[in-house]
């Protein structure tokens, strides 16, 4: 008899099953519930912290594995598996596989290429919470969990010299920094970027299950380009930087469109494969 494949959903959170201005899941709630009731993990992939993605797990009600900030590592709740997850670093909760340089290191790189191209740069460290909120929408504690950070560093560059921007991103890739540009901010982390990570769950379900996994991945920025690659089924949900939706139809191969932008999208682009 053969097995019949298992889907497991990989999703962005900002812009794709998050709505990219009040960070709303509205339209995608059923969805969710739906996928729920029929045994779908969806597991959670997104430049946030593992302390804004416990809190979006917790309203979302998923309790699967989630990666966070790009990559740079992949949790997996206590007693998800029916064994041990191997080379992983014990947190409260979770077995925690990481990919990449933990936070401090990739941020005083950053700082570091910005001193050497004399850039102006600002940095999550450089932020007070207050001023994060007021760029981001986020209430105070939500800027607050945005600000724990584990491996990757969002910033921005106000410098208007091309030249000097042009030194500060050489200046990180010499240092071993990749840079990605998310919905807001660009992020500097020193890992695989998410793809790596997404394959890691590919290989721990496919050993939970005994049988071969199905990957859908969902994603609307060019930070989830290495997400993209490393599902089965690419869908590309609509991004109101339309150079971005294009770049991402063009460089994943056998990539789809979602129909719609954020959640509403989402949900009609996955109810098609898991009706």
């Amino acid at each position: 008899m053969v097995t019949a494949p298992r889907l497991v959903i990989v999703t962005d959170l900002d812009g794709t099953l998050l709505d990219a201005r009040d960070y709303s899941r509205t339209g995608a709630s059923a969805t969710l519930a739906r996928l729920a009731r029929n045994g779908v993990p969806v597991v959670l992939c997104s430049s946030k912290t593992r302390a804004e993605m416990e809190r979006c797990r917790c309203d979302a009600g998923l309790e699967h594995p989630f990666i966070s900030e790009n990559g740079g590592a992949l949790f997996v709740p206590d007693g998800y598996f029916p064994f041990e997850v191997e080379a992983a670093r014990r947190v409260p909760g979770h077995a925690v596989l990481e990919f990449g340089w933990r936070y401090d290191r990739v941020a005083c790189a950053v700082r570091a290429a910005a001193d050497e191209s004399r850039a102006r740069v600002v940095g999550f460290r450089d932020m007070p919470v207050t001023h994060l909120a007021r760029m981001t929408g986020l209430s105070i504690r939500e800027a607050q969990l945005a600000l724990m950070r584990e491996y990757d560093e969002p910033f921005v560059v106000e410098d208007v010299s091309v030249r000097r921007r042009y030194r500060f991103f050489r200046a990180l890739r010499r240092a071993g920094v990749q840079c990605a540009r998310g919905g807001r901010f660009h992020h500097a982390y020193a890992c695989p970027g998410k793809g790596r990570a997404v394959e890691a769950v590919r290989e721990l379900f496919a050993r939970a299950s005994g049988a071969p996994v199905v990957l859908v991945g969902l994603g609307d920025a060019l930070n989830d380009l290495s997400l993209l690659r490393a599902v089965d089924v690419p869908i590309v949900v609509p991004n109101e930087t339309i150079r971005w939706t294009t770049r991402l139809l063009r460089q994943v191969k056998g990539a789809r469109l979602a129909p719609a932008p954020g959640p509403r999208g989402w949900a009609r682009a996955v109810r098609e494969l898991a009706p």
